[in-house]
């Protein structure tokens, strides 16, 4: 048994329990750094932070050049207890910084640990800051918390338009959290199983409210050393009093578990968010790389017209319509494209091809619509200075910003503005906004980049004023800093986190999702073809492989899998409703999983790109695998279960495509029902040569087969007391999704259900029945059933009854 050794110091924290992570404070230095139960992780800089123009150092003296000396004013211990971590326990240092004539710049460092699991570091400007600016766009202004880079560890972050992860660290202002992981050892702990993953997690916490000062920063601190170094963007010219940025770090082991509590953690003391629509149920899209994204026939809106009402009456029922060809300009240029002048509800719709009104169009389709608005033209009749409406100007010259020339509202006018601009949407049945080119949007504004709170005003706005509405948001081309500011937004509901379908591989989703879903957010895979629509070339988007009728099922099932919206765009007469359908309920309600996909834990061991496998989860749980781009037969192994598994339970697996149709009262195995069974695995977790479950041979021959064709295989728990295996809806792509099934429920001797759905749909669900014959064979039981006018009916599988619920 492991023993615990408490140092006892004022200045250090007291742990009443083997704490794991936790940061120490030097008491005669004030140097700091940040221990695990087996060893120092990071260890801490001198504080630093750029005011009055020079920097401030600590331990720098008195006349060194261009520096000021930062002198320790003041310490004490301090305790307490955060809503969202629990109890803590640390020190607070106060400082000054001492300028020129004796002046000074007070700040106050935090040190706190929370039980073991969680460390929050503090930086707080008691009187704010001036000349806090230098010419460096990606750098940090404040080297707090500062930490030499870890040799043992590997790195993951997310950065830049779209979140898309890295496998190092991310910079500046675009940058986001980082993941510090390795494969734990089986000789660094008398309690480790010898194969798990280590991981700490560490991002901006929920006290640092502007989210959009962040930066990443250059991955070194301020003498020029690599460290990871983020804090408060050096652009930003004056901090006002009291501003205060936080930072937390998060241990846990798996990296999927510990993005799952840490992302718990940030989100607790906020609201949940706001039912969408558009992630409720499949909808149609007009978006880049759609059949009608570009539309120029004589009558636009009636061939929308028509493709939703075909899509109905052959059984695949719009819930949405997106619709970008709203009025948006072409502005690329001229201005920043796809810049609105005046917007299509607004009277800015193009009569030459959409001669119906919006609200028109609405009324005829029947269903909500989404509306696009990325940011304004220059010239846009919105924002006057005389007029109602104040606007900042970008400036192209700046980094990443050439050819991107537009306007936003005013930060101070932001709720008043936007909810006039979404009164005139929902006038026209708008249920959902999408603003686009967030990255740009704040980036490309000095209004926004150089002050410290600018940027979440102008959000903050924008967001309050569609929650007050209960209209939901897609941010898209966003960043990591938008998707952490949303954290308290409800009505932000969606992310993109994928390139365009247009330009090919939307399908790279995996590592991008994970940070999205952790967040409270839901990954979108933008929009797709269910078909290869006869090769159809959109104006601006050249043929792709990836637009191969193989690649058509990969593209649904992501958007499917990733809890975001499923948008198809098919062109009329193009749609494979066969698998279309395998998605939804007849009502058109997504059949989705309880998680975003995302790629598994294995995925991080490898070098980015060699293999693709991506996992997600249903009820029981019951665990999803899809696979692509592999040239090798991929298996599932230990690291890939989220959640884990349960003590004492049986495996089931099956494979979508080459795993033969389930006949009542057969033998599952010897029918090809189920590919595989097995027996106790979390007996086998703990030895060294670990399970692995196959993932579906290449179909129908593994040469010819497109490596874009996914391979979706499914792993089923069975219940710990009766042995019962329940299956769900093995013609949908996901078999036991929330959606269908209200309740599933273990008894002692079977499993029973709450089965959901549309009046009248017709549904077939698969259990596995054990056989009580002193063999460990199962048998399969098939129940069809039809969903009551109530919605929802009761199954009890062991007397296969079915009970309708009034």
């Amino acid at each position: 048994m492991r023993t615990c050794h408490v140092l006892l110091s004022i200045f250090l924290y007291v742990s009443h329990v083997c704490s794991a992570l936790k940061v120490i404070v030097d008491p005669d230095s004030h140097s700091y750094r940040i221990d695990t139960k087996h060893e120092t992780v990071l260890v801490g800089s001198n504080i630093a932070v750029f005011v009055a123009g020079r920097w401030c150092v600590q331990g720098a003296t008195e006349g060194e050049e261009n520096i000021w000396p930062m002198e320790l004013h003041n310490s004490q211990n301090i305790s307490g207890v955060d809503p969202s971590l629990g109890s803590f326990a640390g020190i607070a240092i106060e400082w000054n910084c001492v300028l020129k004539d004796n002046d000074v710049v007070p700040l106050v460092t935090s040190f706190r640990n929370f039980n073991g699991t969680a460390v929050v570091l503090d930086l707080k400007f008691p009187n704010g800051a001036t000349g806090t600016s230098f010419d460096d766009p990606k750098a940090s202004m404040t080297n707090f918390p500062t930490f030499s880079l870890p040799t043992k560890y590997s790195y993951l972050s997310w950065h830049g338009s779209f979140i898309q992860s890295t496998r190092g660290l991310s910079e500046g202002p675009q940058g986001g959290p980082t993941v510090f992981f390795k494969p734990s050892s089986s000789s660094s702990s008398d309690d480790d199983d010898g194969d798990s993953i280590d991981a700490i997690v560490g991002s901006p916490w929920i006290d640092f409210r502007t989210m959009k000062a962040f930066t990443a920063g250059t991955n070194k601190d301020y003498k020029g050393q690599s460290a990871w170094a983020p804090g408060t963007s050096a652009r930003i010219h004056e901090l006002p009093a009291g501003y205060t940025q936080s930072f937390i770090l998060y241990e846990g082991t798996g990296i999927t578990a510990t993005m799952y509590e840490w992302g718990q953690a940030m989100q607790r003391s906020f609201e949940p968010k706001l039912e969408d629509a558009t992630l409720t149920n499949i909808g149609y899209q007009t978006d880049n790389g759609a059949a009608y994204c570009f539309c120029k026939e004589a009558n636009c809106s009636e061939t929308l017209i028509h493709e939703i009402a075909d899509l109905k009456a052959n059984g695949v029922p719009m819930g949405y319509l997106s619709f970008q060809g709203a009025g948006t300009s072409s502005g690329r240029g001229q201005a920043a494209p796809w810049c609105v002048e005046t917007w299509g509800v607004d009277g800015g719709l193009n009569a030459d091809h959409y001669p119906l009104p919006v609200k028109d169009m609405q009324e005829a389709i029947d269903i909500p619509v989404q509306l696009y608005c990325p940011y304004f033209c220059p010239t846009t009749k919105y924002f006057d200075d005389d007029g109602q409406w104040s606007g900042v100007a970008s400036d192209p010259t700046l980094p990443g910003c050439k050819d991107y020339e537009f306007r936003d509202v005013a930060p101070q006018q932001s709720k008043e503005f936007y909810g006039w601009f979404m009164d005139k949407g929902i006038k026209a049945g708008m249920k959902s906004f999408e603003t686009d080119f967030m990255n740009q949007n704040y980036n490309c504004v000095p209004a926004f980049i150089e002050s410290a709170s600018a940027g979440d005003t102008w959000l903050s706005g924008m967001a309050d004023a569609a929650w007050e509405r209960n209209i939901t948001i897609q941010w898209c081309y966003a960043t990591p800093t938008d998707l952490l500011a949303s954290i308290r937004m409800p009505a932000v509901t969606q992310f993109r986190v994928s390139f365009d379908f247009c330009y090919g591989r939307s399908w790279d989703i995996g590592e991008s999702s994970l940070l999205v879903w952790a967040l409270g957010g839901k990954p979108s895979k933008d929009t797709l073809w269910t078909s290869d629509n006869g090769k159809l070339e959109t104006p601006g988007c050249s043929w792709t492989v990836d637009h191969e009728a193989p690649a058509a099922e990969l593209h649904l099932v992501l958007a499917l899998m990733s809890t975001g919206p499923v948008g198809i765009s098919d062109a009329i007469g193009h749609t494979n409703f066969t698998m279309a359908q395998r998605a939804i309920r007849s009502d058109g309600v997504l059949l989705k999983p309880m998680k975003a996909i995302t790629a598994v834990d294995d995925t991080f061991l490898k070098e980015p790109g060699s293999n693709y496998l991506y996992s997600t989860f249903g009820l029981g749980p019951s665990w999803i695998y899809v696979s692509f781009l592999s040239e090798d037969r991929m298996t599932i192994s230990k690291h890939d279960f989220w959640p884990a598994l349960e003590p004492g339970s049986d495996l089931v697996y099956r494979h979508f495509h080459s795993s033969s149709a389930c006949t009542h009262n057969s033998d599952p195995l010897e029918s090809a029902c189920i590919a595989g069974l097995v027996v106790s695995p979390t007996l086998l977790v703990g030895e060294s040569t670990n399970f692995q479950i196959p993932m579906g041979p290449k179909q129908p021959q593994q040469k010819d087969r497109s490596p874009y064709a996914p391979d979706i295989t499914y792993v089923w728990q069975n219940c710990i007391d009766s042995k019962w295996f329940f299956l769900g809806e093995l013609s949908k792509y996901v078999p036991l999704s929330p959606s269908r099934f209200q309740k599933v429920t273990c008894t002692a001797t079977g499993l029973s259900t709450i089965v959901i759905g549309a009046p009248g749909e017709r549904v077939q669900l698969t259990a596995l029945e054990p056989n009580y014959n002193g063999k460990d064979d199962y048998k399969i039981v098939i129940v069809p059933l039809v969903i009551p006018s109530e919605g929802k009916i009761q199954v009890d599988f062991e007397t296969a009854v079915t009970t309708e619920i009034y």
